[in-house]
């Protein structure tokens, strides 16, 4: 009984044996089982020709589970496995589609998934050097860096091109006020004196009408003044700078201290002329000899009055006899009052005598007296304002030379340099 079930059990081990290739003589040998993970302390493996018993692997030596060879050998390279052949599915469908999974698996890349450790030492990224990063800075920075400073170097000289065509332009324009300034110089020469001031009177036409004459059109004087404002100086000395604003103020100061001293002095003699003739016509003036009041030593004088009104009768004036007969009186006052006395007018030299009328002489310097000082004090006034206007002009002379002087020398010379 005992015999007949060991007989069966042996029975049913070959017979599983079989089913699984593993009877000796029929089939493949069974492979060897994988170790255990982890290196850990489970069954040896067996062995192909072990004859069942379990053999002992290889000792573990060096990395890699390998036996390092001695200094001087290099390590044998372990030979490719061979592919296994292909699985047909008819026979064994199951294994033809776990050895495609497996060449699926092969070929498929590795899908990297953020936070998972795969296990796998972590690669090293190459890093991009510093200097290849300066050197594409640089092929970036330095042509921006020419474009600029070939661009400053443009534009500074478009504005030195401007400057230097401003300046002709300028020069060239003041050059045509040159002949007016000159005109003008001669004709305040003329009536110069030898200590340096004016000579002359107001009631000198000619003179009074050169300065008239001494005229500057509108239009040249606006476009002068455009010129003055607009035109580029960065690039001009200072002096130069300097001259050409103080000869634009100096040449616009003349003009108008002319343009008023010809129209005060004009008026002036408007002035004087009425007064003079309304006087002539409306006062007459006499004098006669006087001896020194009673008690008062000296010699006799002459007394200036004014006359009044002769002493004639009605029948007389409408017969224009009056200033003709004999023996003619006059009416006179000796101030401003209404109060008249009444002496002979002298119409003859035999006539005259103490107490006697004699006739004054309408000379300059007593028409002047009578008046009054509206004369003098208006040709003090016209030789002082035609003693500034010739300061003026000799300080407008000076500038012209200075601003010739330095065109010539500085800003002539000056050439236009290359701009697009």
């Amino acid at each position: 009984m005992a015999d007949e079930k060991k007989a069966g059990g042996m029975k049913d081990i070959k017979d599983l044996k079989a089913r699984l290739g593993l009877a000796k003589g029929g089939g493949a040998a069974a492979p060897a089982p994988a170790p255990a993970p982890g290196g850990g302390s489970g069954p040896a493996p067996v062995l192909p020709g072990s004859q069942g018993r379990p053999v002992l692997p290889p000792p573990m030596g060096g990395r890699g589970g390998a036996v390092p060879p001695p200094p001087g050998f290099a390590p044998a390279q372990p030979e490719p496995e061979p592919e296994p052949p292909p699985i047909d599915a008819r026979h064994d469908p199951f294994g033809a589609m776990a050895q495609q999974a497996r060449a699926q698996a092969v070929a498929q890349p590795q899908i990297i998934v953020p936070g998972f450790d795969d296990g796998k030492p972590i690669e090293k990224v190459q890093k991009t050097s510093t200097g290849k990063i300066l050197l594409l800075v640089g092929i970036s920075v330095v042509p921006l860096v020419i474009g600029l400073m070939v661009g400053q170097v443009v534009q500074k000289n478009k504005e030195w091109n401007q400057t230097v065509s401003d300046g002709k332009k300028i020069f060239e324009t003041l050059a045509k006020f040159d002949v007016k300034i000159n005109q003008l110089g001669e004709v305040l020469k003329a009536k110069r004196g030898g200590d340096g001031r004016m000579a002359v009177q107001p009631d000198d036409e000619a003179f009074n009408n050169q300065l008239d004459n001494f005229k500057i059109d509108d239009k040249d004087l606006a476009d002068l003044k455009k010129i003055i404002i607009n035109s580029n100086y960065r690039n001009m000395e200072q002096p130069t700078v300097d001259a050409i604003m103080s000869y634009y103020l100096a040449l616009n100061q003349v003009l108008v201290n002319v343009q008023d001293h010809v129209k005060a002095t004009k008026n002036d003699l408007k002035f004087l002329q009425k007064r003079t003739e309304k006087l002539k016509d409306q006062t007459k003036y006499a004098a006669f000899f006087r001896k020194q009041p009673e008690g008062q030593a000296g010699p006799p004088f002459l007394e200036l009055v004014q006359l009044a009104d002769p002493v004639c009768t009605p029948e007389e004036f409408e017969k224009d006899k009056c200033f003709t007969k004999p023996g003619l009186s006059w009416n006179y006052r000796m101030d401003a009052g209404l109060t008249t006395s009444k002496l002979p007018f002298a119409n003859t030299m035999d006539a005259v005598g103490p107490e006697v009328l004699l006739g004054v002489s309408d000379s300059r310097l007593f028409s002047q007296l009578k008046i009054g000082t509206e004369p003098q004090i208006a040709a003090e006034q016209f030789v002082r304002r035609l003693n500034k206007i010739d300061q003026q002009y000799q300080a407008l002379a000076e500038l012209q030379e200075r601003i010739k002087n330095i065109y010539n020398k500085v800003e002539k010379p000056k050439k236009k340099r290359f701009a697009f």
